[in-house]
């Protein structure tokens, strides 16, 4: 048992380094790739900018305990707590992974946590995508009927 630990601690060892060297690339290769004068202006923006910048935190704020209600409601197995940290933690890894592999590392997230099954997950998430598309649908024909017609023509009223 001990060698075991043993060699798991020096697997975690040896994935820290390696995250670290990773994390220290990408800091230098975006670090070069960021324009100064805009990051400037954006912040001074941000700065003179209190109740906008709040607004916008509180608006975040409100859409991601209204997602996390969802799940729960949706699957009332697992807490507010845990549908918050899946959906951050899906957020983060969209933004960093390809092809929005985040979506799997929120049913796992939230199976690891609750101990809810693996299809209950699945479908939960599933269903709230599902409903998610459908929302934007539905503000897309409300708010510019004439682009959705022209992307989706007759059929899109259908």
């Amino acid at each position: 048992m001990r060698r075991l630990l043993r060699s798991r601690a020096g697997l975690t060892g040896v994935a820290a380094a390696a995250g670290t060297v990773v994390g220290v690339v990408a800091v230098v290769v975006i670090a070069r790739s960021v324009d100064g004068g805009a990051l400037a202006d954006a912040w001074r923006s941000a700065r003179s900018d209190h109740v906008g910048v709040l607004a916008c935190a509180a608006a975040l704020l409100a859409a991601f305990t209204a997602r996390a209600v969802a799940w729960k409601r949706i699957l009332p197995a697992i807490s507010v707590g845990q549908s918050l940290a899946a959906i951050h933690l899906a957020m983060g890894a969209n933004h960093v992974l390809p092809v929005r592999l985040g979506e799997p590392l929120r049913v796992v997230s939230v199976v690891r946590r609750s101990g809810v099954s693996v299809p209950a997950a699945t479908a939960s998430a599933l269903t709230l995508r599902a409903a998610d598309v459908l929302t934007l649908v539905g503000i897309g024909v409300v708010l510019a009927p004439g682009a959705f017609v022209g992307l989706l023509g007759a059929w899109g009223w259908a």
